[in-house]
């Protein structure tokens, strides 16, 4: 595995894949002289910065991204200034996605910015706009909306689709994200287009013809909630149940730890629609442990508000109460209008027990 690592170093090619997330690190300690901190000397500074990215990638998903912060932006900040730019495109995806999911969306919007300034740079290094449009826009779209800038979201979404419909694509070097953009026609109850477009995304899956040669199965996983969840808003009970048993299986055989709250967060909800509460109540507690571990703070807010609604649908007032008042103080830690007006929501349904 050591051997095979190197010679994806010297092609440039990412190394981490579908396995087990644990192995892959032991195979990444090999080329480093002390934990995570000095690539071996014989290393080129390109091939030391790639396995810096890669180590990264690793404890993100590990879930260990305080870790992996310093790692990930360092090593952005040396591929931008030496013109690596597809290296800094292809870490900024998943570094992103960590930032959001931990709750840090004014890092996100830093490093946002300073992607989005590299446009000439990017344009005269051959960079296709369709790799901007699939990694930057569906991230900075998403950003908007969690900020409340909903018009702003929708218009970058549309732009960004545009990228990914008219292009000619082959055989691209990055993921899409689908994903955000499914979630953000979900939360704007357009129900069929997240269907339709959460299907597509299956379909270029399944031809092995789009995303599969870079994906991490976060992606996947990701992918498939949100069709897990376009079925259960639709009443598709069985088709959502097979789709969030699928997407959870991925993230747990990957050791996905920074997502896998996400992934019992879904399950739990599909429980919580058909009665079953003892089973979501598991889901959430242990959706709870490791987001308080991994540090996946939306996905700990998630879980805090669905046990909050289990309660006050079981007429237990002073457990919702309780759950809501640590999933409020998540919130204002993190000061996203997103969680700020789910909370309002939760808290109106709270005053309205008798």
């Amino acid at each position: 595995l050591g051997f095979a690592f190197g010679q994806l170093l010297k092609e440039g090619r990412p190394l981490l894949g579908a396995g087990s997330k644990k192995a892959e690190r032991r195979a990444l300690a090999v080329f480093y002289e002390q934990p995570w901190d000095s690539p071996l000397r014989q290393l080129s500074a390109l091939a030391s910065a790639r396995l810096k990215a890669s180590a990264a990638t690793n404890l993100m998903a590990l879930g260990l991204p305080e870790a992996a912060l310093v790692q990930a932006m360092t090593s952005v900040s040396w591929f931008i200034s030496h013109g690596y730019y597809k290296d800094a495109l292809q870490l900024a995806g998943p570094l992103l996605s960590m930032l959001i999911t931990t709750g840090k969306l004014a890092l996100a919007q830093d490093l946002m910015n300073e992607l989005g300034s590299l446009g000439r740079e990017i344009m005269s290094n051959n960079i296709k706009p369709i790799i901007v449009g699939m990694i930057i826009g569906g991230i900075i779209s998403f950003v908007a909306f969690l900020q409340g800038e909903k018009e702003l979201a929708q218009q970058a979404f549309v732009d960004s689709e545009a990228i990914l419909q008219t292009a000619m694509v082959e055989s691209p070097l990055f993921p899409t994200l689908s994903s955000y953009y499914c979630a953000f026609l979900l939360e704007n109850n357009q129900i069929e287009q997240a269907l339709l477009r959460s299907l597509q995304t299956i379909a270029w899956r399944e031809a092995g013809d789009w995303q599969t040669k870079v994906d991490a199965p976060s992606l996947e996983a990701s992918d498939l909630m949100a069709l897990g969840f376009a079925y259960l808003r639709l009443g598709r009970l069985p088709d959502a149940e097979e789709i969030f048993e699928r997407q959870l299986a991925i993230l747990a055989a990957a050791e996905e730890w920074l997502y896998l709250p996400a992934g019992l967060v879904a399950r739990a909800q599909f429980y919580m629609a058909i009665g079953s509460h003892a089973a979501a109540k598991a889901d959430l507690n242990e959706a709870l442990s490791i987001a308080e571990r991994s540090g996946a703070v939306l996905s700990r807010i998630d879980a805090l508000l669905c046990f909050t609604r289990l309660q006050i649908a079981e007429g237990n007032r002073d457990y919702a109460q309780a759950y809501f008042v640590e999933a409020k103080l998540l919130s204002e830690q993190i000061h996203v209008v997103y969680y700020a007006e789910k909370i309002q929501s939760v808290e109106e349904e709270i005053g309205a027990m008798t």
